[in-house]
């Protein structure tokens, strides 16, 4: 990933961030860079702790709908503290209606099988 986001164009507090494992320096980076868009899912998997982000962000690129998104936009989706955070951005910013079916089915019986596990539990 040399290719991209130059680790000496990071601050050093940035850098520290990165080696303590927040990543979020790293990833506001890639995609201020408009480099997010060029990694392959695997590397965005290895970059990103929560699995949930990934295939959204994926989905969102395969519709070409994730480059129409505000930037800020794309850091809250990428910078997005579990599910629940996630949740809440995708319908906050508008994001719900522009995924793909498929993703929202995906999303709904996620939420589904959550809300059951919580009321067994």
């Amino acid at each position: 990933m040399d290719k991209f986001v130059s680790w000496n164009s990071l601050s050093l507090k940035d850098q520290q961030a990165i080696v303590k494992g927040d990543y979020t320096p790293l990833v506001n980076a890639l995609v201020k860079s408009g480099d997010w868009n060029n990694l392959t899912l695997k590397q965005q998997e290895a970059i990103v702790k929560d699995k949930a982000t990934v295939p959204l962000v994926s989905s969102l690129q395969q519709t070409g709908e994730w480059q129409k998104l505000d930037l800020k936009v794309q850091e809250a989706i990428v910078n997005a503290k579990g599910k629940k955070d996630l949740e809440d951005i995708i319908f906050d910013m508008g994001v719900w209606n522009k995924l793909p079916n498929t993703q929202k089915y995906n999303l709904v019986s996620l939420a589904s099988k959550t809300s059951l596990i919580l009321l067994i539990s």
